[in-house]
């Protein structure tokens, strides 16, 4: 176990106190850098680091004079034996034990160091910023005794608060990402420690969370010696929370007592000898007194069979920890199917530590390249964060997204604008309500959204929606995540409402109903997955969907957010910004403010209302439960008390409990076993050390083979690596796999009494019971407790079978968002972010407090947005920040080290290869890279739009024509011949000339390039029905008379080039017209030859020595080549519709996504391994990160392909009615 806190330099200085083990150890880079190696010998060294000086205490560290104990001094990371290394080493004589505990600190520490030592950088006119530096400065001192003097092998590392930054300047340590990966750390090391006794010849049970204990220790030994941890439990008690723990233990703190070492051991060997405590020995796994009787010999060896044993059961050779397996793939992919479960990106600690909890001998450093180069994962790096997404949650979205956008224009309006007019005259409705239901009433499309504030009264505008809809023979239905949303949508629209689960799981109706809506209400908690099948079911039932929620507020558990990736992909929205909800000014005003993003506007205000109230944070949920007490009776159900955790949640329950019981508001109690969901993944759930024994699992199915009835509590009452031994109700034992899907709950006892407020944590659809439904105790007689929900109806139950209910007083921000009430109290702790900080206050109507420890740490806290997100917008964030040198420092990999990171300034000072079938230019022509000073330029506008722009989407006409004019351009794209296109050389040279693109250097292969760009392997795939599918057979077979371009106008491109050879000045005629060529005003410096790199002026920085590593000559030529046959679409789509707003911007395939800008100024391909290039417009010349030979050929090809596009819509015309059943596009 690894524990991590801030210390001052008075107490970090007490550590060389007599009596502990031995001197310390210097250990880092950063320690080496300043001549600290080896033995601390040096005190006045070690103080004078802990002060911010020099080891000499000449120099300052820290760039400025630090205030003695007001600084900190440094961060003590202690790590922790567990106790039975502790035993065998301290106690039973092998101190080997102990090298191999220092042997594992040091791993964990060079990974601390490599990863994770950072400082902050500060530049005028920006903010601070974050680099890497990987040089620690640690000092070590093994201590191996506890406050009680029981053995306890542990080292405390204290990690000085400085670092050297790249440009050897030394600075403060930011020790932000050390507290965040405290975890990973901690498993890590106790990963690294198992893997030293496995090489001993010791045998090891994983434990939960990570840990592990030598097998054949018994138990009852064990707890002998930790005499601190049984004062902590007599003092909280068994079943106490984390918070009355850490009371306890402050409360029971003596000061420690100093005994040496070898009085330590003597008293320690009389202890176990007296208790008989059994020492284990390497190799057998047999204690040292004997191998015992047969039945205690198996007795052990069935404690080492326990379930998270798995791996650790084997010794092992270093060849199966440095060499990736089988089973070490088969590892990575559940790690990752888990990772993705809960969001889109995930950090490589994430599946890091999955995998460490699953037990398996794995070297760390092998791991993470295993990791990294995982064929499904999509690299969305930035400098500080390894982070990935899946090809799968990439391919989901994009998935949702056409389903979206095939629905596009397909609808009847359910009323015209004059009669919607008309209809809603009489009623008041804000502004966005009336957009809001004018635009369901009289939308084309399958797929539309309401985008509502918190307050804004969307179920009131619902209601006359669903009346409206009615009336015109419209059957509406609604959907929601929770049960409980969809009770609450359901009774107050008037309409029937289930969950979108239900829906999900529910058998589609043979006969499609006609005319249905179905609303979907709290989109926003909408998982990726949900809103995929969602879209899926409505096309197959041909229903439409009304998603009604807001993006600002609190997104789903589960991966992804599509509704915000919906309204941004162009789905039609209706928007309400306008709150109705909150009745003071002030509160009004505040959230209006935070509503939009002003979080500092908004924060403002509610601490000038005196909404904040600050407090010492161990007074904190003494003063919300006071400020609660005060409240009258009839005052307190209209209260909500909001709190970041569940372990917050329960402590302040129990503190108002015991005040309600002195003011008999609460009776006698009774003890009831209480089920709370474990909330484990599906993949969790196949792995037995992911549960207890003791745990209850409830199948989601029959499963006839293994005996188990769905919706049955069963018992587990032993398991192995590969199966759970459960219990019926009736004491019925069942042996069987853990592979069936299952909800797995954890049990524990709770008090309950008459007056308690309660609530359901799990649907029961044959009692009527709903997760998240509120209910009063009104009587406990016998062994039945007879409840009260809110409508007044009752119910009852047996209080000795195991319930999955929880106290209802005080609730979550999640659990909390659709709520509404008078009175709000919020305890603010680090769960506080930009989402969650919105919907707490956003729940008010007149009164708000607001408690926190720190104003100003709040406010931090609550800009930094935790918003889920989707893969389409992370690899759009990756690349603009590539495209603008946003990484300018180095980028380290998934082991740590540096790697080269495409930067502006590198992009330009490197070279660039063209790929084999590209002629380079002559060496002595310096025009055929891009610039130093040109790709300085921004080349991505600021204010970037969405990755597709929602503010202009395709018309109904334009995009039906724009689908079947794609459909056949591309059907026929392989086939075009000269027969089918009379080119005229002039013409085509005319049109280059006037494109504003075309460079001054030499082309050569034209029509080998042409022919090869328009035949590139870029599919674009369409469900078109039989019709239509005839149709492109019939046009295919017109063109596919002959695939080759004559011998004549072969010669023709082959002059066509000749002649761009020429003079750039010179006068270029075609038959119809004389044509001067544009001059590009440029400077010879601007295109340096490739191969070689641009000369810095005398007032620019010294280029890198570092180059960008160059693509395999396959990747380059198959990404130009790919950006070229996209950057024709745009002629494609002015060919369509010469209108650029109301033209489709972005495409996608399964390696590449393509973007044109709004303005169509900017042209970008991304490739899903963080390769990118990108095009740009300006001034009437190309630029980009290509050379000039491929922006040339580009604007050669696309003229080319524009003349095909005017000669190829004569073989076929669709009627309008055909093309109303093109189903749309897929690249």
């Amino acid at each position: 176990m690894l524990t991590i806190k801030n210390v001052n330099a008075e107490l970090a200085k007490t550590y060389f106190e007599k009596g502990y083990y031995e001197e310390g150890r210097w250990f880092g880079e950063g320690a080496a850098n300043l001549n600290l190696t080896g033995e601390i010998k040096d005190h006045d060294a070690y103080n004078n680091l802990l002060d911010g000086q020099s080891p000499d205490g000449h120099h300052c560290l820290m760039g400025r004079k630090i205030n003695g104990n007001k600084h900190r001094a440094a961060i003590d990371c202690t790590f922790n034996a567990p106790k039975s290394v502790s035993l065998q080493a301290l106690v039973g004589g092998d101190e080997r034990l102990i090298e191999a505990h220092r042997k594992a600190v040091n791993q964990t520490l060079e990974l601390m160091e490599s990863r994770y030592a950072q400082s902050r950088i500060l530049k005028k006119g920006q903010p601070r910023q974050v680099v890497q530096t990987g040089k620690l400065a640690v000092a070590q001192f093994d201590h191996i005794e506890t406050r009680d003097l029981d053995p306890h092998l542990h080292t405390h590392c204290v990690v000085m608060n400085v670092t050297q930054r790249d440009d050897g300047q030394w600075r403060s340590l930011h020790n932000d990402a050390i507290y965040r990966q405290q975890k990973l750390l901690g498993m890590v090391y106790q990963h690294n420690l198992a893997l030293e006794l496995m090489k001993l010849g010791y045998q090891v049970e994983a434990k939960q969370h990570g840990q592990f204990e030598i097998a054949g220790y018994e138990k009852k030994d064990l707890d002998s010696f930790s005499k601190r941890r049984q004062q902590i439990l007599a003092e909280a008690g068994e079943n106490a929370s984390v918070l009355e723990r850490n009371i306890a233990w402050g409360n029971t703190r003596v000061k420690k007592e100093v005994v040496s070492p070898s009085d330590l051991k003597q008293k320690w060997q009389r202890e176990a000898s007296e208790l008989g405590v059994k020492f284990v020995s390497p190799n057998t796994g047999l204690d040292r007194k004997g191998d015992g009787n047969s039945e205690q010999r198996e007795q052990r060896e069935q404690r080492s069979k326990g379930s998270d044993n798995q791996a650790f059961q084997r010794n092992i050779d270093q060849n199966a920890i440095s060499h990736p397996s089988p089973i070490e793939a088969n590892i990575v992919n559940d790690a990752i199917a888990h990772c993705e479960e809960r969001a889109v990106a995930f950090r490589l600690e994430d599946v890091e530590k999955f995998i460490l909890l699953n037990g398996q001998p794995i070297n760390i450093e092998s791991l993470d390249k295993t990791i990294g180069q995982h064929s499904q994962l999509i690299n969305v790096s930035d400098n500080l964060n390894r982070r990935y997404t899946t090809e799968a949650a990439l391919q989901r979205e994009l998935a949702t997204i056409r389903l979206m956008l095939e629905g596009k224009n397909q609808q009847r309006p359910i009323y015209s604008e004059a009669t919607i007019n008309q209809a809603l005259a009489p009623i008041s409705l804000t502004e966005g309500q009336q957009e809001a239901i004018s635009t369901a009433l009289s939308t084309h499309d399958t797929v539309m959204a309401w985008q509502g504030v918190a307050g804004a009264g969307k179920t009131y505008a619902l209601n006359h929606f669903t009346t409206l809809a009615k009336k015109n023979g419209y059957n509406i239905k609604g959907f929601a995540p929770s049960a409980e949303a969809a009770k609450v949508l359901g009774n107050e629209v008037g309409i029937q409402a289930d969950t979108v689960a239900s829906l999900l799981y529910s058998k589609q109706a043979k006969q499609v109903e006609p005319n249905q809506i179905w609303i979907v209400d709290e989109a926003g908690l909408l998982s990726a997955k949900a809103a995929y099948e969602l879209l899926q079911r409505a096309k197959a039932e041909k229903a439409r969907v009304l998603l009604v929620g807001d993006t600002r507020q609190l997104s789903a558990v589960e991966a992804g957010n599509p509704f915000k990736s919906l309204q941004a992909a162009g789905m039609t929205t209706a928007r309400m910004n306008q709150s109705l909800r909150q009745r003071t000014p002030e509160l009004q005003t505040a959230v209006d403010f935070i509503s939009k993003g002003e979080i500092d506007a908004g924060f403002g205000i509610l601490n000038q209302a005196n909404c904040l109230i600050e407090v010492a944070e161990e007074e904190k949920i003494n003063q919300i439960v006071n400020d609660y007490l005060k409240i009258p009776q009839t005052d307190r159900e209209k209260t909500l008390i909001l709190a970041g955790t569940n372990t917050e949640r329960l402590a302040i329950t129990q503190s108002i409990r015991k005040g309600l019981k002195a003011e008999g508001k609460l009776g006698e109690g009774v003890k009831l076993t209480q089920l709370k969901s474990k909330d484990l993944t599906r993949v969790q759930m196949r792995f037995t050390h992911h549960l207890e024994i003791g745990d209850l699992v409830s199948p989601a199915f029959d499963y006839k083979q293994r005996q188990l009835s769905k919706g049955e509590l069963y018992k587990i009452i032993d398991k192995d690596t590969d199966s759970l031994t459960l219990e019926d109700s009736t004491g019925n034992k069942i042996k069987v796999d853990p592979l069936f899907e299952k909800a797995v709950y954890h049990s524990s006892e709770i008090e309950i009494a008459v007056g308690d407020r309660l609530k359901w944590t799990k649907n029961d659809r044959k009692q009527g019971r709903r997760n998240g439904q509120e209910f009063t105790v009104k009587a406990i007689e016998g062994t039945t407790a007879t409840i009260e929900y809110k409508d007044g109806k009752q119910d009852s139950f047996d209080f000795r079978v195991p319930q999955p209910l929880d106290y209802g007083l005080v609730s979550t921000t999640y659990s909390s968002q659709g709520k509404t009430a008078d009175r709000v109290l919020i305890s603010a702790d680090y769960t506080i972010g930009k989402e969650s900080f919105y919907v707490a206050v956003s729940r008010v109507k007149s009164e708000l407090k607001l408690y926190t420890s720190d104003k100003d740490n709040l406010l931090d806290l609550a800009k930094a947005s935790r918003a889920k997100e989707n893969p389409l917008e992370l690899l759009r964030a990756r690349q603009k920040a590539l495209f603008k040198g946003k990484y300018k420092t180095k980028e380290r990999g998934a082991d740590g080290k540096e790697v080269s990171s495409l930067t502006t300034q590198n992009i330009s000072t490197s070279v660039i290869e063209a790929p084999p079938n590209v002629s380079n230019v002559s060496q002595e022509k310096p025009n055929n890279a891009v610039s130093s000073e040109m790709l300085n330029r921004k080349l991505i506008r600021d204010n970037d739009e969405e990755l597709i722009d929602n503010s202009n989407p395709i018309n109904n006409e334009e995009s039906k024509e724009l689908k079947q004019k794609t459909s056949q351009f591309v059907s026929q794209s392989k086939v075009i011949t000269d027969e089918k296109i009379e080119r005229d050389n002039d013409t085509i040279l005319s049109e280059v000339t006037e494109s504003e693109t075309v460079s001054d250097a030499e082309v050569t292969n034209s029509s080998n390039q042409v022919d090869q760009s328009v035949s590139e392997p870029i599919i674009i795939s369409e469900e078109a029905d039989t019709n239509l599918n005839k149709k492109l057979k019939e046009a295919n077979e017109t063109l596919a008379k002959s695939n080759q371009l004559s011998d004549e106008n072969q010669q023709r491109l082959q002059e066509l080039a000749e002649r761009l050879k020429g003079d750039t000045n010179q006068k270029l005629t075609t038959p119809n017209q004389a044509v001067k060529k544009p001059e590009i005003q440029r400077k010879s410096s601007d295109y340096p030859t490739p191969k070689q790199t641009v000369e810095p002026s005398h007032n620019q920085p010294k280029p890198s020595k570092k180059t960008l590593p160059i693509p395999s000559s396959e990747q380059r030529l198959a990404d130009l080549n790919n950006f070229r046959a996209m950057t024709s679409i745009i002629l494609l789509m002015r060919w369509v519709n010469p209108k650029p707003k109301n033209s489709l911007r972005t495409f996608e395939g399964n390696r590449y996504i393509f973007h044109i800008s709004t303005d169509e100024q900017t042209i970008e391909l991304y490739a899903k391994d963080g390769r990118g290039l990108i095009l740009q417009k300006k001034d009437g010349v190309l630029r980009g990160n290509l050379n000039e030979e491929d922006i040339k050929r580009m604007a050669l090809i696309t003229s080319e392909i524009g003349k095909r596009l005017n000669k190829i819509n004569s073989p076929y015309n669709p009627s309008s009615q055909q093309r109303s059943r093109d189903n749309g596009l897929s690249l």
